[in-house]
């Protein structure tokens, strides 16, 4: 299911194929109920697919970072193939934005008062977030 490159996986691949396969299909289920989405804000039709995209690099980087059940080979893997998000999982190992939603959060160029997001607010305008940082 997942499209990466042709070639030889590196030990412990098969730890989380089968978490990488259910995303997919989670993201092959969004994208088909994003026809059935009419009458909500043009912004809302994304926000499911944001936050499985989000859960996908949270997973990888709980396995490495928190339960250490992956090598650092596999990570580096998943990164190089865009299998996990590289920026989200650098701001992660941040203190204090270890539950960031997503990366359109921090700029400060996209709030109305040039202030960091963050998720601070009741519900994100950019992923649908309720909270990340609470």
């Amino acid at each position: 299911m997942l499209n990466v490159k042709k070639r030889q996986y590196p030990n412990g691949w098969h730890t989380i194929k089968a978490t990488l396969d259910d995303f997919e299909i989670d993201m092959c289920i969004a994208r088909a109920k994003d026809e059935l989405r009419r009458g909500k804000r043009e912004v809302e039709a994304f926000w499911p697919l944001v936050q499985i995209r989000h859960q996908q690099p949270r997973c990888i980087y709980d396995m490495y970072y928190t339960r250490k059940i992956i090598s650092k080979e596999l990570l580096e893997y998943c990164l190089e193939n865009d299998i996990a998000d590289k920026n989200l999982i650098d701001e992660w190992k941040n203190k204090g934005q270890e539950n960031l939603c997503c990366l359109r959060c921090i700029p400060r160029r996209d709030s109305r008062l040039d202030t960091i997001c963050n998720c601070r607010i009741v519900e994100c305008v950019h992923c649908g977030c309720k909270g990340c940082s609470a």
